[in-house]
């Protein structure tokens, strides 16, 4: 082995300690639960505003497949919601709850372009 090789790794274990680390830094951290989400998403009744596979409805709920937001932000939404959603406070659904949700609805797929979508051209 030479330098020039070492490097490379050298540079791949450091950035892998680096999120270890601070993964170990979170009190609590734990690896969110996909099964446990999916689950979770239906004892809930989450399904009844969003769709059995969280692709939302005009009048009852927004699409949350495939969602943009982080575990964080949709605690924070869950527990003190704006609109027509009833609060699902940190007494009802817990923050490694929603994180577990979370996990399940980044798993589902986007949804299709419209525009590749003969039908509707």
């Amino acid at each position: 082995m030479n330098a020039r090789s070492i490097i490379p790794i050298f540079m791949v274990m450091s950035v892998l300690l680096m999120m270890s680390s601070a993964f170990a830094d979170q009190p609590g951290a734990r690896l969110a639960n996909v099964e446990n989400g999916k689950k979770l998403f239906h004892e809930f009744g989450c399904y009844a505003c969003h769709g059995m596979q969280a692709q939302g409805a005009l009048l009852t709920g927004p699409r949350l497949a495939a969602t943009v937001w982080s575990p964080e932000a949709m605690a924070a939404y869950m527990h003190a919601p704006s609109g027509a959603m009833p609060p699902y406070t940190a007494k009802v659904i817990s923050d490694s709850q929603i994180t577990d949700i979370h996990a399940w609805l980044s798993t589902l797929p986007k949804p299709v372009d419209q525009s590749a979508i003969p039908m509707l051209q």
